[in-house]
């Protein structure tokens, strides 16, 4: 109702007078009135127009947040499926390599060669043997032990086991013996 209104305020201030009107004749008059009339009628159309088109464009916004979100949330399964894809192949490498889980877990790489490549890599600095033939082999048999690896007193020292519940059978070992023992020992 406002909007009729200012529509013919701005009619009566586009009129230049009434003098001019009553020039046109009746004819004139109806013409000028219609052409009025049209032109009120299209600037509602317009109006009408251009809400309608702010309205779609509001749901089109809207309809594109909507399908953003949907994207983001596909793009976040795929990082996800990434991961579980990268973590199963990485426990897949570390099994081959007989790895232990700590291990496994600085696997580097993103293909099963690269992989493969840092579980290598990774044994070689920790000492681990590459192959079953290194632990022993297929067959049980343990790697000889080499001479040097028994050091200057004759390998490992024997354990003498006692019961914790009683010192009887305890000997106090005799210095002299022992010493006589070391200085004699070939390594020494």
């Amino acid at each position: 109702m406002a909007d009729k209104d200012d529509e013919q305020k701005k009619d009566d201030e586009q009129k230049p007078d009434a003098k001019s009107d009553d020039e046109l004749g009746e004819a004139g008059k109806r013409a000028l009135d219609k052409e009025r009339k049209a032109r009120r009628d299209a600037e509602a159309s317009l109006r009408k127009a251009q809400d309608e088109l702010a309205g779609l464009k509001r749901d089109s916004d809207s309809s594109k947040s909507d399908m953003e979100k949907v994207r983001e949330e596909i793009a976040g399964l795929q990082k996800r499926a990434e991961a579980a894809e990268l973590k199963a192949l990485r426990a897949e490498v570390a099994q081959e390599k007989k790895l232990g889980p700590a291990l496994s877990r600085r696997l580097t790489g993103t293909t099963r060669e690269e992989m493969e490549a840092d579980a290598d890599d990774l044994l070689e600095a920790i000492g681990k043997p590459k192959d079953d033939k290194a632990e022993g082999g297929k067959d049980g048999a343990k790697p000889e032990e080499k001479d040097d690896d028994k050091g200057p007193f004759g390998g490992k020292p024997k354990e003498i086991l006692r019961s914790g519940a009683s010192n009887k059978d305890d000997q106090e070992p005799d210095p002299d013996k022992l010493a006589e023992k070391i200085l004699s020992s070939k390594s020494f």
